[in-house]
């Protein structure tokens, strides 16, 4: 008796589609089950995926590969077309703009131009004939009175193409959203628990205010004046500012007050920073309360996942105005208590992004901000990112408390990538966005509505 054994090799199907814009050629495999694809595209170059794009540097016609396998199924097949690729290398200069909803002065512009067989080399940015920006393909602009600006992008490319475009903008308001919402407050003579409170500096008209006194009771008046129990509580202010067009902007600062249970002055509190200039890992913070100070306390953050002593914080200081070495790059936090000679206590807090621990390096939050776009965002956030080369493209989003939230790839190509993250999950409040491409870090933050 005899038993025969056939081993049948499965059908793969490495045909592929194609279309042709100027010298950019876009693949497409016929069947994409399971299989693994790879090109060559007949000038030197490869490529995977089942769906692909190649951009050619010079017209002709190119014999291109594409081989599927399969493994799982011992399945290989490959198939070959002849190409013709036909365009005229040159390059036509264009840009859009965008202006930040937050600080209605700042205008941001971006490359848009369309560049055929050749690669961009740089840009010069003029408003009003006066050049203001070379060799970038984004640039910002703080505009300090309003009317229409005439603003031109002179482009050239590898080739020797030259081309420019300009626009008329119209700037309509240069007001800004630098809302302070911190406050004061002071207890009445006759009766210790009727707390008036004040916001610490005249923001202006046209401001509402909205009071959270943390006993669950609120209220929208500028200088309310609230009675309160004996005991600690954590008092809120938001301020909004209306714009143009139905935007605002606000501001949020929150303190502890204490009832009757300690001295009832006011005392306010602020701190500033500055870097050594040889290692810009080394801060040297320094409280501007203005008053005398008993005691201050000092605790750093890089996040809430910052795991070590002081729950949580990663460092605690009790020295007057400490100097302290980041061992890494990053965004950390920083709270300041202070308590004065009268037995007042306040609290404050600020971000620090560390740059570099090299040194010599950039000084702390040198990195260069890329404007998101709307600002405030309810459903989407967008970015412009001018690349000039194609690279991977790596967005890591933050809360306004350091934790990492959101990690995201993009396949960037050569010239503008407008990049969309949906953003409509996220609660309320601010976050910090982190760019990595090529060797290229930029910063940006956008707020949640």
């Amino acid at each position: 008796m005899c038993t025969l054994f056939v081993h049948a090799q499965a059908q793969c199907n490495a045909a592929f589609t194609y279309t042709i814009s100027n010298n950019f050629v876009y693949f497409n495999a016929v069947d994409s089950s399971l299989y693994a694809s790879s090109w060559a595209f007949g000038d030197g170059t490869t490529g995977w995926s089942d769906y692909t794009m190649h951009e050619y540097s010079a017209p002709g016609i190119y014999t291109v590969k594409h081989v599927v396998i399969d493994t799982l199924n011992n399945c290989r097949d490959s198939s070959v077309q002849n190409i013709s690729v036909q365009f005229t290398p040159g390059c036509t200069a264009s840009f859009s703009y965008f202006n930040d909803s937050t600080h209605l002065d700042q205008y941001s512009f971006y490359d848009a131009s369309t560049i055929i067989g050749s690669n961009y080399l740089n840009s010069q940015w003029l408003i009003n004939g006066a050049v203001l920006d070379s060799n970038s393909q984004s640039f910002s602009y703080t505009f300090t009175q309003t009317g229409t600006y005439h603003v031109c992008e002179q482009i050239q490319t590898s080739s020797g193409c030259a081309s420019s475009s300009c626009r008329d903008i119209l700037v309509a308001n240069v007001d800004s959203c630098n809302l302070n919402a911190s406050f004061t407050y002071t207890a009445g003579q006759s009766n210790p628990f009727a707390i008036a409170f004040s916001p610490a500096t005249d923001t202006g008209t046209n401001i509402s205010y909205s009071w959270y006194f943390g006993d669950g009771t609120y209220d929208s008046t500028k200088n309310p004046v609230h009675v309160f129990s004996k005991g600690i509580y954590y008092v809120s202010l938001n301020i909004q500012k209306p714009f143009v067009n139905t935007v605002s902007c606000t501001a949020n600062y929150s303190a502890p007050v204490y009832i009757n249970i300690g001295p009832a002055d006011t005392c306010s509190i602020g701190f500033s920073y500055i870097a050594d200039t040889a290692r810009p890992n080394a801060i040297s913070f320094i409280q501007n309360s203005g008053q005398t100070v008993a005691s201050e306390e000092w605790s750093i953050y890089k996040g809430w996942d910052s795991l070590a002593v002081n729950g949580g914080a990663l460092a605690l200081l009790q020295n007057a105005n400490p100097t302290y070495s980041f061992s890494d790059t990053g965004y950390y936090f920083i709270t300041l208590k202070i308590t004065t000679q009268a037995g007042c206590i306040s609290y404050t807090s600020s971000e620090i992004y560390i740059d570099s621990v090299a040194p010599g390096a950039a000084k702390p939050n040198s990195i260069a901000q890329m404007p998101a776009y709307p600002n405030p965002a309810a459903n989407n956030v967008n970015l412009n990112i001018p690349m000039n080369a194609d690279n991977n493209i790596t967005i890591n989003i933050y809360t306004a408390m350091g934790n990492l939230i959101i990690t995201q790839q993009f396949a960037g190509t050569a010239g503008n990538n407008q990049i969309t993250i949906p953003v409509q999950t996220l609660q309320s409040g601010v976050y910090y966005m982190e760019i990595n491409y090529g060797n290229q870090v930029k910063r940006s933050r956008f707020q949640k509505l």
